[in-house]
């Protein structure tokens, strides 16, 4: 539903134009399964910053190894 809601406020869809855009895609959980790092967005701003700051530290941690 969250999904839904950004994309009809971010791109003007309709909510038919979203869920037809949304079911072309592949299931978030298989999204989530194939991902080397998963950022969650549902908490504030600032917890979302801390989450991309910790993966962001891994990468360049890797990078470097």
């Amino acid at each position: 539903e969250k999904q839904l809601e950004r994309l009809t406020a971010r791109s003007g869809f309709t909510r038919e134009e979203a869920k037809t855009r949304i079911g072309s895609q592949w299931p978030l959980e298989e999204k989530k399964q194939r991902a080397d790092y998963l950022i969650e967005n549902n908490r504030d701003l600032a917890e979302l910053r801390l989450a991309t700051q910790a993966v962001l530290e891994k990468i360049k941690k890797q990078k470097d190894s």
